[in-house]
């Protein structure tokens, strides 16, 4: 059977990607990006590399900085902070926040980030680290995502995860159990897992 055809990745700045409407699917639909008309499903960003965390990158070509996950990326080569970077993976939304779920992050030359600049695409400037455009709430949100996202691998079983359990797990790690349960929430609206019975979930 032939692999599903991918869409393009549409060439971006940060400052487009961030300001793009997003329009959320549904089950295993990440959803879009609505740029000057067009349904954009996958992106091609070039950045400075200005953060680097567990499973996070922050990326800033002078008109704004964008939050990529890299937790699930099919390729990681990345730069010294403060080198420029390729990011191509699909977007997405977290609390009035779009970012990049990564499926390619790599090294690129800086001959790229001129010619993009030449064009227009970005104002390339020199950063040394997260800008406004990220609230450090939004970057500590992502975080107990992640967590949870741990956990849930490390209890998964064949008869399922109960959620109260992982919950209390949760607040063993800092996470109060209302926050836990809305990152728990928005990963069964994502498909990352699905309910079992009631009270029991499993990653997909």
């Amino acid at each position: 059977m032939a692999k599903p055809v991918r869409d393009p990745a549409v060439i971006l700045s940060c400052k487009e990607f961030l300001e793009a409407r997003h329009v959320a699917g549904t089950g295993w639909d990440p959803g879009y990006l609505e740029v000057d008309g067009r349904n954009i499903r996958r992106v091609n960003i070039i950045g400075l590399l200005v953060y680097n965390g567990d499973g996070f990158i922050v990326i800033d070509d002078g008109s704004g900085s964008v939050y990529v996950n890299t937790a699930n990326a099919e390729k990681i080569d990345l730069p010294s902070l403060g080198e420029p970077v390729l990011v191509i993976g699909t977007p997405r939304r977290h609390e009035n926040y779009n970012y990049i779920s990564a499926e390619i992050v790599s090294k690129t030359r800086k001959e790229w980030l001129e010619t993009r600049k030449r064009k227009g695409e970005a104002v390339i400037r020199q950063e040394t680290g997260i800008r406004e455009e990220i609230p450090l709430e939004v970057v500590e949100s992502f975080n107990k995502e992640k967590k949870i996202r741990e956990l849930i691998k490390e209890m998964d079983t064949d008869q399922g995860i109960d959620v109260h359990e992982l919950v209390m797990r949760a607040k063993q790690l800092g996470i109060d159990e209302q926050e836990a349960e809305r990152i728990i929430d928005e990963l069964l609206k994502k498909g990352e897992v699905y309910e079992l019975r009631p009270g029991k979930i499993r990653p997909l």
